[in-house]
């Protein structure tokens, strides 16, 4: 297993098919995040938790008004949920087109994402009940180890975390390589599950090290955004110290250069990320594909 190849080649496709940043901006992440916090209970219960912001915010400026916020954000939240759980296969269908000798069409992509939307929202479900399942012990851990010695509890907080990193692991290799088996070989649910599970069982040494890849280059990738903004950032801090009345000026422009930069960052890096596991799963089920040469036409936004 070449991965310093699947790395390049992932870099190499998301450069050569701009379009697929459409996609990669909504893709998200490969899979749900496992959290086992024992201080979980405090968060819905303690002071400056959950329940203490939504009585202060209520008694402030009225409970009506911010139950009308969190049901605007949940419905924003559910159509960028249906908007990713189209743009994650239809960016693991063009890479398989352009990878695999099929002709990548950025319309035809999409139709696959429509077409394979009601499977991923299926695997979304079930690891949104892994997770549900995952949070409520943790809660009930809180719950149980709340009156127990502070050293004892860090000593099982530093025993469970390995536990705790070995189940996500686990599931969230299982799931990548199941949406990849989905989208490549129109399986269903059951099937890609069945097949994500044997290539983590058959090839586990090699799933650890995409996994830790993976999140080695979201950090490397956090990094280089922060400084890249940074670096954007630097002339509206001058012109804010020189004139501290152009303050509104600074941030009309950090909004207009800001955002479409940081939205920029985030498409390339995510169809970056996202390819890294569809030509790691094409390297598990076809060894040697990478080297194949690409026979997909050049892409065009709107083809």
């Amino acid at each position: 297993m070449e991965y310093g190849r699947i790395i390049s080649e992932s870099f190499r496709i998301s450069w050569r098919y701009k379009s697929l940043w459409v996609f990669g901006l909504f893709a998200g992440s490969i899979g749900a995040g496992f959290s086992f916090d024992p201080s979980a209970r405090d968060f819905f219960t303690g002071r400056g938790g959950l329940r203490e912001a939504i009585e202060s915010a209520g008694s402030a400026i009225g409970l009506e008004f911010v139950f009308a916020w969190v049901f605007v954000i949940a419905v924003i939240g559910l159509i960028l949920m249906a908007i990713h759980l189209v743009c994650l296969p239809a960016l693991i269908d063009g890479v398989n087109k352009i990878k695999r000798g099929g002709l990548f069409r950025w319309s035809g992509s999409l139709s696959a994402g429509l077409d394979f939307f009601w499977r991923f929202l299926g695997l979304a479900m079930i690891a949104i009940m892994i997770a549900a399942l995952g949070f409520g012990l943790s809660v009930v851990a809180g719950l149980a180890l709340a009156d127990i010695d502070t050293a004892i509890l860090a000593i099982a907080a530093l025993l469970f975390l390995p536990v705790t990193l070995s189940i996500g692991f686990v599931l969230t290799s299982i799931l990548a390589l199941a949406q990849r088996a989905i989208v490549v070989r129109n399986v269903g649910i059951a099937d890609g599950l069945h097949e994500g599970f044997e290539l983590l069982r058959r090839n586990f040494l090699k799933c650890l090290v995409i996994f830790l890849i993976y999140i080695g280059a979201s950090i490397g990738v956090a990094f280089g955004a922060i400084l890249i903004l940074g670096i954007v950032a630097i002339p509206l801090v001058l012109l804010v110290l020189i004139a501290e009345s152009a303050w509104v000026l600074v941030v009309i422009l950090g909004f207009i250069v800001g955002l479409p930069l940081l939205l920029v960052i985030i498409a390339f890096a995510t169809t970056f990320l996202q390819n890294l596991y569809t030509l790691f799963y094409f390297e598990l089920v076809e060894p040697g594909g990478l080297s194949k040469p690409a026979s997909a036409a050049p892409a065009t936004p709107l083809a």
